[in-house]
């Protein structure tokens, strides 16, 4: 079998893949909702539906920005077309994977591969920079919140969970310690290359500092989006929206970090129930991160396939524009 012909298989079970991961995520969120009896608000919820479609497109849109910090000027719809796709690869468990697909397929922008890499490398820099100054920004809203939970865990069954999370570490470390050194000595070896790579590039910082402004204020109107779910089920909430937009980007990081969870799957919902407990009641803010999960779901989905849509009618077009 030829080496394409490998490819195309390889490319269909991960597109498989990530959608039945997708779809599986979609059920179980759907069948949570639909055990809880909620009464919703339509006009709350259709501009959290519309206001987070818009900043998933124009998220999209910022990876040109960053590849304008790397010294490649790119057309913006064709690279955030691009970007929607590939993101739909953090389905995928490991968490990087969307940020992976994004550096190998940059070739289809006529950028060099070594500066396709590095914008990955750039792009999550500053998307978890941006994320982490907002959830520490607005720490000082739950930080009383945490505390009470903590308070709440028995004292013995965490030191039980810790001493069984240390030994198995302890184990795997022991036992994979040979596979472990070799791993760590090729990636300090390719972070060499990378970095004389970034040192070689021409670095447009206003365009890089334009993109780290553009993913801090996007994130700001995530969480807004996410204040507008709480409110369409619960009108009366005290819940301010600052500390709604803290707890998601707080959410957003634990669930990025939970490499073990597709899509940062339960995780996310997990932390935003805790986080919010200090305004809402467990049942409400748990039904309030399933809700933000459809609908992020349902958005993404929705712009996935614009963006096949749109990539398409790119194609056909270059296609016709082209001499007989």
């Amino acid at each position: 079998m030829s080496p394409a012909k490998y490819r195309k298989i390889i490319k269909l079970a991960l597109a498989v893949a990530i959608v039945a991961a997708i779809a599986a995520s979609l059920q179980h969120s759907g069948r949570q909702l639909g055990q809880m009896n909620l009464t919703i608000s339509p006009m709350k919820l259709a501009v959290a539906i519309a206001l987070t479609l818009i900043y998933r497109l124009l998220n999209a849109s910022v990876w040109s920005q960053v590849l304008a910090g790397l010294g490649q000027r790119v057309a913006v719809i064709p690279s955030a077309a691009l970007w929607l796709k590939t993101e739909a690869a953090r389905w995928l468990p490991g968490s990087v994977w969307n940020f992976g697909t994004r550096a190998v397929v940059s070739k289809k922008l006529s950028v060099p591969a070594t500066v396709g890499a590095l914008s990955v490398v750039a792009e999550l820099m500053l998307v978890i920079a941006a994320w982490s100054l907002i959830a520490g920004c607005g720490g000082v809203y739950y930080r009383e919140v945490l505390s009470q939970t903590l308070k709440t865990i028995p004292t013995r069954s965490s030191l039980l969970a810790f001493g069984i999370g240390f030994l198995t570490c302890l184990a795997g470390l022991t036992l994979f310690r040979q596979q472990l050194r070799n791993a760590y000595q090729k990636g300090q070896a390719k972070l060499r290359s990378k970095l004389q790579h970034l040192a070689d590039c021409s670095l447009a910082w206003g365009s890089l500092g334009k993109a780290a402004v553009a993913y801090t204020v996007l994130n700001l109107i995530n969480g807004v989006c996410f204040w507008l779910i709480v409110a369409s089920i619960s009108p009366e909430s005290s819940l301010p929206v600052e500390a709604a937009i803290a707890a998601n980007a707080t959410a957003w990081l634990v669930g990025f970090f939970a490499i073990f969870a597709p899509g940062g799957l339960v995780v996310r919902e997990a932390c935003l129930a805790t986080l919010l407990s200090a305004w809402l009641s467990p049942a409400t803010a748990i039904a309030a991160a399933i809700l933000w999960r459809v609908v992020q779901i349902a958005v993404e989905i929705g712009a996935l396939l614009a963006a096949v849509v749109l990539e398409m009618a790119l194609k056909s077009g270059q296609s016709a524009s082209r001499p007989a």
